[in-house]
């Protein structure tokens, strides 16, 4: 059981972690750990301390520590009452400064505690000061200050003035903990600061001097091929993670389970990665505790345990991790044992204490209703606090609401300038947006070249939604030539991602055989997977070739298209009424058949014009005869007119039989129905798989 004073603690509001280094996994280096504190500090509280001794024991750092580093860091174990703990810090530090202040280490340590309190204008003039008197930790401070921007105005981000502070740091001191951190700045640098070979040299330097995390950090660019080598030097970065793990540095007992939990360089072994990882945790990685705990709720390299899961996640949430208190939040929503009022509560807090992300998962979770009650007011009230914040994400998303009216009137100017700001910001969902309104009219004329543009934007900045739509494009030839290998080629990349529109759409591709090869099989895994992912079209498909088998289960295949339907699958309306006049699961149902293909008719989908125009014609034949609703003859003729100059051939025959002298004026039906396929009429009608015309990703 997660006990009470940890909840209490983390409804209360909890101290943020220090910042972590740029190159290192959030929250691993510049955040308090939990482990034990120093035995050697355990000595007779009677005796006099000095000042400075005072200051060091107060922020939980041994005066032989110069610069914290993912295996050392301050509070090492503290994880209640910690503001009040760091604010003790401040004054014991302040004091120590106080009596001696030329004490570099004394003023180091009062800047971090500062900066964990995030007091940021104080806590870098003590890291000034500390850096100007020789101090090891006083250089990595400041450099990290520049690399990420920390201090606003007072230190602005500038990589290059970053990289002079930390060699000068180096010359002057040679600390290790600095080659590691100049090291992976240079090689998590873009181009032209970006020099890897320098980052391998530096972490070698480090690690033959026994620093743990510079060892496990060289064994990570090696398994990325950082050296150049066409094949990762296995055995070398086991050797170099099995002693840095042997000398106890929990940043190499991450590295080793991530490596082992994700790749690359050693194969995948998720039971030996989550002991690791647990290692890692228990010796105090904030980094260890959260995925530890992913791996606890997926039930990855072991069973699945929500009580150690949301214990780990509490105690990182003590140590000042805001993921850890989204992770817990979204724990006690989604698994059981439920509790969805502590995780909204939760969230609430963390997203008024200034965390984006927090503010982002309540706006997807009211907008797409997850495991909460669907409410487009409150999603646009979250999205607009991410936004504030700076959450380009949340700023696609309030697009979106003005561009569908959701929880707003639709508004696609205003819908427009969010996805731009979103597209300032980088993200590449935005562009697949913008595509969408120019290939679905949305506010500007349709314009399918100018979509595919917008489209392919997306796709270079590695959106998967613009690669499906790229390559449905070409699989259709709408507002391009039609290539089935092009097609292939953008669908795969998006199935890559896990897109679950583009497996359906592939999996089209391998049942005709068009641009790779015929392949039943690999089709059908692939609209499962989508399926199984909630694609409500894909639900479609399902059901459709559960009637095309011998033995298929009508009952079945009407289940999983009311699914669809309700998924909101426009294609579905259709196919969910014509099974259901045509009695698959039983009897005959035109009642329901009928509210089906009037769902279709309001909803129309300019992707699939051919089950849009065949639910005019049912509807409105229905009408006319009254069957299964209240007659209203011209109702139904204006329907079946439409349908009819939509070049239905059902609505034209009908035309001709009824009202000869009207279908003179309706072309014949030509090509464009052809991507239509009506099954024989105890099968319905079997429509092509595409993408929900409103792009709902």
């Amino acid at each position: 059981m997660v006990r009470f004073t940890y909840l209490f603690a983390l409804l209360a509001g909890i101290a943020v972690s220090s910042p972590a280094r740029s190159g290192e996994p959030a929250d691993s280096v510049r955040s308090a750990h939990a482990a034990e504190a120093p035995a050697a500090w355990e000595a007779d509280v009677a005796q006099p301390v000095s000042p400075g001794a005072a200051c060091d024991r107060a922020v939980g750092l041994p005066r032989e520590i110069q610069v914290v580093s993912p295996d050392h860091t301050i509070l090492e174990g503290v994880t209640e009452n910690r503001n009040t703990a760091l604010e003790e810090a401040v004054a014991a530090c302040t004091a120590a400064v106080a009596a001696a202040p030329a004490e570099s280490s004394s003023l180091y340590r009062l800047g971090l505690s500062l900066a964990a309190l995030e007091r940021r204008p104080e806590a870098l003039a003590a890291f000034t000061r500390a850096k100007d008197l020789g101090f090891s930790g006083g250089y990595d401070a400041i450099a990290e200050g520049r690399f990420e921007g920390l201090y606003g105005e007072d230190l602005p981000k500038d990589l290059a003035a970053g990289f002079a502070v930390i060699r000068e740091g180096i010359e002057r001191t040679g600390h290790p903990e600095l080659k590691r951190g100049l090291a992976m700045a240079l090689a998590r640098a873009e181009p032209p600061h970006r020099d890897s070979a320098q980052a391998l040299v530096l972490l070698d330097q480090a690690a033959r001097a026994g620093h743990g995390p510079a060892a496990a950090d060289l064994a990570q660019l090696l398994a990325e091929g950082a050296d150049g080598s066409l094949e990762p030097d296995t055995p070398r970065i086991r050797s170099l993670l099995d002693a840095a793990v042997a000398a106890g540095s929990r940043r190499a007992m991450f590295v080793y389970a991530h490596l082992l939990d994700k790749g690359p360089a050693l194969p995948q072994d998720l039971v030996t990665a989550r002991a690791l990882y647990m290692r890692a945790a228990e010796a105090g990685s904030i980094s260890g505790m959260l995925e530890a705990a992913g791996m606890m709720r997926a039930g990855e390299g072991g069973p699945v345990d929500v009580e150690s899961q949301r214990r780990w996640l509490v105690r990182a949430s003590g140590l000042g991790s805001r993921p850890a208190r989204l992770a817990l939040a979204t724990s006690h929503i989604d698994m059981e044992p439920t509790n969805t009022r502590l995780g909204l509560v939760l969230l609430e807090r963390l997203a008024e204490d200034g965390y984006s992300e927090a503010a982002h998962e309540l706006g997807v979770r009211y907008q797409d209703a997850v495991r909460v009650q669907r409410d487009y007011l409150l999603a646009l009230k979250w999205f607009r606090r991410a936004a504030e914040a700076g959450d380009g994400r949340a700023m696609k998303q309030i697009g979106k609401l003005h561009d569908y009216g959701e929880g707003v009137a639709v508004d696609h100017a205003e819908a427009r300038r969010w996805y731009d700001r979103a597209a300032a910001k980088g993200v590449a969902s935005a562009y697949t947006a913008i595509g969408m309104q120019y290939d679905h009219a949305m506010g500007v004329t349709r314009d399918l070249a100018e979509a595919l543009v917008w489209y392919r934007r997306g796709a270079e900045r590695g959106s998967a939604a613009s690669m499906n739509n790229l390559g449905f494009a070409y699989q259709t030839g709408r507002g391009v030539r039609r290539d089935d290998a092009e097609a292939a080629r953008w669908l795969q990349k998006a199935v890559d991602q896990n897109d679950r529109t583009a497996k359906l759409n592939l999996a089209n591709l391998h049942f005709a055989g068009r641009g790779v090869p015929q392949d039943q099989v690999r089709g059908l895994v692939l609209l499962q997977q989508s399926a199984e992912q909630g694609l409500p079209q894909a639900l479609n498909d399902l059901a459709l070739l559960e009637m095309e088998r011998s033995r298929g289960s009508g009952e079945r295949a009407v289940r999983m298209l009311r699914e669809a339907a309700v998924g909101r699958a426009p294609v579905a309306y259709h196919n969910l009424g014509m099974a259901l006049i045509q009695g698959w699961d039983g009897t005959p149902d035109y009642q329901e058949a009928n509210y089906w293909f009037r769902q279709s008719v309001d909803n129309r989908s300019d992707i699939d014009p051919g089950a849009y125009s065949e639910s005019q014609f049912q509807l409105g034949r229905n009408l006319v005869r009254g069957i299964g609703i209240t007659r209203d003859r011209d109702e139904g003729l204006r329907l079946i007119r439409a349908a009819a100059s939509a070049r239905n051939p059902r609505a034209q025959a009908y035309l001709v039989r009824y009202e000869p002298g009207r279908v003179s004026k309706v072309r014949p039906a030509g090509s464009e129905l052809k991507a239509v396929r009506i099954a024989r009429p105890d099968r319905g009608a079997r429509l092509p798989a595409k993408p929900d015309a409103r792009g709902r990703r």
